[in-house]
């Protein structure tokens, strides 16, 4: 009998697999690469500034978004050297699209760092909250897309994105 984690772990290999193979259309290489590079974290910081100049709730949102990531950061590292997930592109022979930020494949940091930011801002400027959200949502496709991470490496940057935000908020 196949175990639980074995079907979720089939589950996942399945979604890469069929993300995997629309691959080859050029425009969607550009734009998942476009959009996984806009969650680097260089660019939450002048979003984050530009809001604090510029908005009235700037002060909160910059301290929420702050302690949001000084929360996320160091559980997304323990879980990255704890798990320690091979990459799709170590496991498959395929040709690898871009270099990694760091060894290990669980949780998506990119992935995380996007909903983190998606749910801060959408509860402190809620009509955006359905373009920060495709946006986010997004940014985890892409992260599959290009051959980085499994699926349910975007499941869990997502949940972790998303619960350090709620903490964040809370605590602020």
């Amino acid at each position: 009998m196949i175990s639980y984690i074995q079907k979720i772990q089939n589950s996942d290999l399945h979604i890469f697999t069929t993300i995997s193979n629309i691959r080859e259309n050029k425009i969607l290489d550009r734009a998942s690469l476009i959009i996984s590079r806009s969650a680097d974290g260089v660019y939450y910081l002048i979003v984050a500034i530009l809001i604090f100049y510029f908005n009235s709730k700037g002060s909160r949102i910059l301290i929420q978004l702050l302690s949001g990531f000084a929360i996320q950061l160091p559980v997304y590292y323990l879980l990255k050297n704890k798990i320690k997930r091979r990459r799709p592109f170590e496991i498959f022979p395929v040709i690898k699209k871009i270099e990694p930020p760091d060894e290990f494949s669980f949780p998506s940091g990119h992935t995380a760092g996007a909903f983190l930011f998606a749910t801060i801002l959408s509860v402190n400027f809620p009509i955006w909250s359905g373009v920060l959200y495709v946006w986010a949502g997004f940014v985890g496709f892409s992260r599959v897309h290009l051959r980085v991470h499994f699926p349910g490496d975007v499941l869990a940057g997502m949940t972790l994105g998303v619960c350090t935000a709620f903490t964040s908020i809370f605590l602020i």
